[in-house]
């Protein structure tokens, strides 16, 4: 979960066997998990020694009223 930072993961299952993990992200920390060109996913791939998917899930209720108040700061 910490090779994917700043990325807020949301849930992660892990097969030691096959070393695959599914790493479940909300939409708006998708970009921040995978990276320009995947290149954050790959890394954090290389790094833990396991195949690593990211799955979309739709933002919560909170994560949308959090980025409301974010651009009402910003304009």
């Amino acid at each position: 979960m910490s090779a994917l930072s700043p990325a807020k993961v949301t849930s992660l299952e892990v097969d030691e066997k096959a070393k695959h993990a599914k790493v479940t992200v909300e939409e708006s920390q998708a970009p921040l998990a995978i990276g320009k060109g995947g290149v954050n996913v790959n890394l954090a791939s290389r790094l833990a020694g396991y195949t690593i998917d990211i799955i979309q899930i739709p933002n919560s209720a909170e994560t949308i009223k959090e980025e409301s108040e974010k651009a009402e700061k910003k304009g």
